[in-house]
């Protein structure tokens, strides 16, 4: 079986799951080319840790997430996952350098999310979650940084509560065969400084449309 049809596979058997959410990125500066479509899925929050030390139990391993994105006209790109069963965001991003700049890529980014709780009788207001991504293709591998403002985030299966936190994000594009992996790690940091926590999971991209 090749390995885009058992991706799809397993997180169709994933969408049982429940999980707490906090959005992942998984993509380097370099946006998709018009016309690229990917399937975005990803095995996130793999272990949470607290900056004070100590693991967090969580219910389940990880949050399953599975989405698109698509290449547009003027390096823009868009996206849409569903973080399973919760949360479901939407993003759009530019690559600010032309294509034939060799020496980084550099990109802004704007998600923006809403919540679902209680059985989905309750919708929390949008979030948003901005900033930039830096990347550098090195022997085909690309390694990137990204810092994030995270404006409005619920933590927590509850739409009444909402904090404000700042983002830094590593990660590394590795290709196998067609397909990009994504082992990637965020620090999230609490809007009064009184706590914040590391997370780590693991990202692919599928093609799913080329350009011609």
């Amino acid at each position: 079986m090749k390995f885009h049809k058992s991706g799809i596979l397993i997180f169709l058997i994933l969408i049982l799951w429940k999980s707490a959410c906090i959005t992942t990125n998984y993509y380097t500066a370099r946006t998709l080319n018009k016309g690229e479509t990917v399937m975005v899925s990803g095995l996130d929050n793999l272990f949470l840790i607290l900056d004070e030390g100590g693991i967090v139990e969580k219910h389940l391993y990880f949050t399953p997430s599975v989405g698109f994105a698509t290449g547009l006209p003027w390096r823009l790109e868009t996206g849409m996952r569903f973080y399973l069963p919760y949360t479901l965001e939407a993003n759009l991003r530019h690559q600010l350098n032309p294509r034939s700049f060799q020496w980084f890529d550099i990109s802004f980014n704007f998600h923006s999310g809403i919540y679902f709780a209680d059985e989905y009788k309750k919708i929390s207001s949008a979030n948003f979650k901005f900033g930039f991504t830096i990347s550098k293709e090195i022997f085909r591998w690309q390694p990137y940084i990204s810092y994030y403002l995270y404006k409005n985030y619920q933590p927590e299966n509850n739409p009444d509560y909402s904090s404000d936190y700042t983002i830094v994000c590593f990660g590394i594009a590795i290709p196998f065969e067609d397909n990009l992996i994504f082992p990637e790690w965020n620090y999230l940091k609490n809007e009064h400084g009184d706590f914040g926590y590391y997370t780590f999971g693991l990202g692919f991209r599928v093609p799913l449309k080329k350009t011609k």
